[in-house]
């Protein structure tokens, strides 16, 4: 099981968050709400195996945990997002690390009423989006861009 440390504060003073298993990290996951407890556990399944990835989640969107969020990926070289959003949450991830390569892991939902989402949430098919996300951004930062 992947353990995490609250970062944050108090209501004022920015947006708290849960951040686990980023020391020596080369890979970092940022995810809210319950696609946050999927990714918490792809991290530790994949921990497990010798990956070195580690995860943010934010526990607050507004405020959102900006400073939390830079501070838990300093050393991560490639950060993606996951969300049930439309793509809000990886903005605000930009703002907080705007210097490293970021990925969004999105396309979830396959019908238009926008609750189909329980047949695409689990914890295999999480898995093989964070992976296949990552191979994203390994190649573009290859190719020397961002992704």
């Amino acid at each position: 099981r992947a353990g995490g440390d609250e970062t944050g504060g108090r209501r004022g003073e920015g947006g708290r968050g849960e951040a686990g298993c980023l020391a020596g990290a080369e890979r970092g996951m940022v995810a809210f709400g319950p696609p946050g407890k999927f990714v918490k556990y792809v991290v530790a399944t994949r921990r497990a195996e010798g990956e070195r990835i580690g995860y943010v989640r934010p526990i607050t969107l507004w405020p959102f945990p900006y400073d939390a969020v830079a501070t838990a990926s300093e050393g991560v070289a490639r950060v993606g997002v996951f969300e049930l959003c439309a793509g809000q949450m990886i903005d605000d991830v930009r703002l907080s690390i705007a210097d490293r390569a970021i990925a969004s892991i999105g396309g979830i939902s396959f019908d238009d009423s926008g609750f189909g989402i329980a047949p695409e949430l689990t914890p295999e098919k999480v898995e093989k989006r964070v992976m296949q996300a990552m191979k994203k951004v390994a190649d573009a930062q290859k190719k020397g861009g961002g992704a």
